[in-house]
């Protein structure tokens, strides 16, 4: 039996090229659609996510990503996709490194997380549960 679709609340969709110094614009940005749908109780993993994700991306991928959010009534969905074929792995941290704890801390803080090529490139997915808060109804 196929599974039901879970019915999406809301999306937010936002192609962009990734340089260090628009980090700060694009969490402010997640931040404000967050709030909106009222869910600010993952605001702030959902932002470290976002960072870690599109950190990665500049690091590994070329810089261009497409960045997704999607809000179902119990998950916010986020998805990044980008050019590089190469899929992330959570390792062991060399704890003196100043990098190379990204996926690790997205691993942490959501609930679960995948990494699927696509004909283009890559999709990075992860999810987080949400409250199932007024004003996420359609």
């Amino acid at each position: 039996m196929a599974q039901q679709a879970q019915q999406v609340h809301h999306e937010f969709r936002l192609p962009l090229l990734v340089e260090p110094e628009e980090l700060r614009w694009v969490r402010r940005v997640v931040g404000t659609h967050v709030r909106a749908w009222g869910i600010d109780a993952v605001l702030d993993d959902v932002l470290e996510v976002v960072t870690e994700l599109l950190t990665n991306v500049h690091r590994y991928a070329g810089g261009l990503a497409l960045l997704v959010l999607r809000v179902t009534a119990h998950e916010l969905r986020i998805t990044v996709s980008d050019r590089s074929r190469a899929l992330p792995t959570v390792r062991e941290p060399d704890w003196e490194a100043q990098s190379g704890r990204g996926m690790q801390l997205v691993a942490g803080l959501t609930e679960w997380w995948r990494a699927e090529p696509t004909e283009t490139g890559k999709d990075v997915r992860c999810g987080l549960r949400v409250p199932n808060a007024e004003g996420t109804a359609s």
